[in-house]
C-alpha cells in the first residue's frame, strides 16, 4: 500500500541587509538599495522580490533577515503588497553577509516549522523578467531540496563579469565555486559549457543546511545559535538577534563559509532573465535606450552624446558632447562616473563615511509607501520638512521621545489624530504635538495632501520613533 504523497512547507526566507554602497547616492545607509525602484512610480526591489516569492505554490511562512534599522521601512513597504501570508523578521543589529543570516533563519524554520520544511532564499536585490521560467527552476530546486541536497540556481554567463561568483558544474553536481575571478579566468569561464554564474539563490531544508553547517563551520553556527537563542522578542514576528554573540561574528558569504567545502551542492540551470543590479552600469541597463545608446529616468537631455546615462530626481541635467558616462543627480549630491567604472564607487562609500559626510547616511528627500518629505532646514535642535501624503494613505500612529511637531496644511484637507483627539485641518490651519504625545496624519482626499512641519528637540533623528498598533484594521 503506497504512502500518502507529502508536500513540503515551503518558508520564503527574503535577505534584505545589504547597504548598495555601490548605487551612491540613491542608495545610502538609511535607505539602502531594496527601497529603490528603478523607475518612478515601480515597484522597489524588496516589493519585486517578495511579490516573485509569494508567486510559489505552496509557501507558509515570510521570514525577512534585515537590518533593525530597517524594520520599520520594511513593514512599511510590505503594508502595500496584498497577502494572506505571516511576515516575520529576523533583525540583525549589524549586517553579517549572507552565512549568519541564512543560519539564522534556518534556526527559526526548524523552530517554527519542524525538520522537513524548504527554505527558498531569495536576496532582495535581484531581477528576474521571465516568472513562468523562475517558478519551473524552483520546481526543480525543490525536487533536489527534498534529497536533502543543497540548491542553488546557476546561470549561465552573457559575459565575462569579474564582479559574480562562479560555479564549475558537472551534470547537477557542483564541483567548485570560484568568487569574483580575474578578468582572464572570467572570459575563459563565459566561453566554458560548465561554468555558470551563482544567483545567490538557494533552496534546501533547513535541515539540511543545520546539518551541513554542523560539519563544515562549527564555530559560526555556534555564533548564531547563540544570537538566535538569547534573542530579544518583541513579539512572535520579531526576533532580535543578541548583539552580545553576533558582533562576534566575522562577516562571510554562504558560499565561503559552506558551499565552497560541500560535496551536497547541486545546481538548477535557469535561464529566467536575472540581473544582479549591483552597480550604476548594471542599474542603468535597465532603463531604455534610444538609437545613441543613451538612457535615462528624469529630466534629461542628450547632446551629440551616446552609450551615456542620466538617473535624476528633480532638476533638468544635459549631456553635451558626453560619451560612456554616467549622471546620477539627487537634491544632495551628484555623481559622474565612466560607465567602466561604476563598481569603484563603493570605494567612494566608506571614504564618505570616514569624512562624515552626511550623504552617506541620508538624503534631504526621503521616500515612503505613503508619500515622501524633504527636508528644507536642518539644525542642531530644530529641523523643516515638507511632507508629501499620497491620497487615500496615513503616516503611522506614533509618538516621539525626544521632538515635539508643529504641522501647517499647506495644501489639502487633513485629518489629524492627536492625543486621542480627532481633528480636521484646512489650508492654512496648524495644530501642535507635543514630545509623547501619540499623533496621526491621514489623507482621506483625492488629492495629495501637503504639510510643513517644524521640529523642535534635542534629538531628530528618524530613529526617535515609536509606532502604536492600531486597534482598527488597516
Amino acid at each position: 500500500m503506497g504512502g500518502e504523497l507529502i508536500i513540503p512547507k515551503i518558508i520564503l526566507i527574503i535577505l534584505s541587509g545589504g547597504s548598495g554602497s555601490r548605487l551612491w547616492p540613491v542608495s545610502r545607509d538609511n535607505f539602502p538599495k531594496p527601497f529603490i525602484s528603478i523607475q518612478d512610480g515601480e515597484d522597489s526591489f524588496l516589493q519585486k522580490t517578495i511579490k516573485r516569492g509569494l508567486g510559489v505554490p505552496g509557501i507558509a511562512d515570510v521570514i525577512t533577515v534585515t537590518n533593525k534599522n530597517y524594520l520599520l521601512q520594511t513593514i512599511d513597504q510590505y503594508k502595500l503588497i496584498e497577502s494572506k501570508i505571516n511576515y516575520s523578521f529576523i533583525l540583525e543589529p549589524s549586517g553579517k553577509n549572507t552565512a549568519p543570516a541564512i543560519v539564522a533563519s534556518a534556526l527559526d524554520v526548524l523552530q517554527k516549522h519542524g525538520d522537513e520544511s524548504l527554505m527558498l532564499v531569495l536576496p532582495s536585490d535581484q531581477i528576474i523578467a521571465d516568472q513562468n521560467l523562475f517558478l519551473s527552476a524552483v520546481n526543480d530546486a525543490i525536487n533536489f531540496a527534498s534529497q536533502d541536497k543543497l540548491v542553488t540556481f546557476a546561470i549561465k554567463p552573457t559575459r565575462a563579469e569579474v564582479g559574480f561568483g562562479y560555479m564549475e558544474v558537472e551534470g547537477s553536481h557542483v564541483k567548485k565555486f570560484v568568487e569574483k575571478p580575474t578578468i582572464e579566468l572570467a572570459k575563459k569561464y563565459f566561453n566554458s559549457t560548465n561554468f555558470y554564474w551563482n544567483s545567490g539563490m538557494f533552496c534546501f531544508k533547513a535541515s539540511t543546511l543545520i546539518a551541513e553547517m554542523n560539519q563544515y563551520d562549527k564555530k559560526l553556527l555556534q555564533q548564531v545559535e547563540n544570537s538566535y537563542n538569547f534573542a530579544f522578542k518583541e513579539n512572535a514576528n520579531e526576533i532580535f538577534l543578541n548583539p552580545k554573540f553576533f558582533d562576534d561574528i566575522k562577516p562571510i558569504s554562504i558560499d565561503y563559509a559552506l558551499l565552497e567545502k560541500s560535496c551536497n551542492v547541486s545546481a538548477v540551470f535557469c535561464d529566467i532573465g536575472w540581473g544582479d543590479v549591483g552597480s550604476w552600469s548594471a542599474f542603468t541597463s535597465l532603463l531604455e535606450a534610444d538609437s545613441s545608446g543613451n538612457r535615462t529616468n528624469g529630466n534629461s537631455i542628450f547632446m551629440d552624446s551616446h552609450d551615456s546615462s542620466i538617473y535624476a530626481q528633480d532638476r533638468l541635467v544635459a549631456l553635451v558632447g558626453a560619451n560612456n558616462l554616467i549622471v546620477v543627480d539627487t537634491d544632495d549630491a551628484l555623481l559622474v562616473v565612466d560607465n567602466n567604472k561604476s563598481d569603484d564607487v563603493k570605494n567612494l562609500y566608506p571614504f564618505l563615511k570616514d569624512k562624515k559626510y552626511n550623504t552617506f547616511l541620508s538624503f534631504k528627500l526621503n521616500q515612503r509607501p505613503w508619500g515622501h518629505f524633504k527636508i528644507l532646514i536642518e539644525q542642531p535642535f530644530f529641523k523643516v520638512k515638507h511632507i508629501y501624503i499620497k491620497p487615500k494613505h496615513k503616516i503611522s500612529l506614533q509618538f516621539h521621545h525626544h521632538r515635539s511637531e508643529h504641522w501647517i496644511v499647506v495644501k489639502g484637507k487633513a485629518i489629524v489624530i492627536n492625543d486621542g483627539r480627532k481633528q480636521s485641518l484646512q489650508e492654512n490651519e496648524y495644530t501642535f504635538i507635543k514630545a509623547g504625545m501619540i499623533h496621526q496624519l491621514i489623507n482621506d482626499e483625492n488629492d495629495t495632501l501637503e504639510i510643513i512641519e517644524v521640529q523642535c528637540g534635542t534629538y531628530l533623528g528618524e530613529d526617535d520613533i515609536e509606532r502604536i498598533k492600531e486597534i482598527e484594521n488597516e
